[in-house]
């Protein structure tokens, strides 16, 4: 942690520490990160929707301040190689900031100038195609990769509605976006004291 400067009081998001390293190790060519399969990381899960939803709130703006505003300048292939900065492209610019403002500007757009009737069938085709994904891809894993599947299985019950719950997420994320913009909600953390945050130029 020395190395890479410690914790900065204005996130409580771990991408802060996971890009420092990475900007590290790309600044010095020599040094290797080694991957261990068998450590175990622990977090708070939130036991109810809305909590979750709370939850997302905080780590969304996070992420969005993090990746938006303080790491900006530094995404960039020379310190993250090729491979890290073509997928924090991809994986974080696009799928978790962009993606949430177009699903939900174009959810508005399309009730806005097509017939209800005629949206709903839309939406209710890309549902089908959304579980049969899902399906497909929860069935590979059971096959291949559970090595519990007596409990596992009885996960395929909850597939139908994992579209809704991926689309209102989606959503969410575009508010905690807009409210990390006006508000700078990622100083809503527990992580440190108010007036730690406070002193924190954040």
């Amino acid at each position: 942690m020395d190395l890479i400067g410690g914790w900065d009081t204005g996130t409580a998001e771990d991408l802060d520490i996971t890009t420092r390293i990475k900007q590290y190790f790309g600044r010095n060519k020599n040094w290797k990160i080694v991957f261990d399969p068998y450590v175990i990381g622990h977090t708070d899960v939130p036991e109810t929707f809305l909590g979750y939803f709370k939850q997302r709130l905080r780590w969304e703006g996070d992420l969005f301040y993090l990746i938006g505003r303080k790491y900006l300048d530094n995404i960039r292939p020379r310190l993250l190689n090729w491979a890290n900065y073509i997928s924090t492209i991809i994986i974080t610019y696009f799928m978790q900031i962009i993606l949430p403002f177009v699903i939900t500007f174009y959810t508005i757009y399309l009730f806005y100038t097509l017939p209800d009737a005629y949206v709903l069938a839309l939406y209710f085709m890309v549902y089908l195609f959304y579980v049969f994904v899902l399906f497909t891809y929860f069935l590979l894993y059971c096959l291949l990769v559970s090595d519990r599947l007596n409990e596992d299985i009885i996960y395929f019950l909850y597939i139908p509605l994992f579209p809704f719950f991926a689309f209102f997420s989606r959503i969410n994320a575009a508010l905690a976006i807009t409210h990390s913009v006006i508000n700078k909600s990622h100083l809503d953390s527990s992580m440190a004291p108010w007036w730690v945050l406070k002193k924190g130029k954040f």
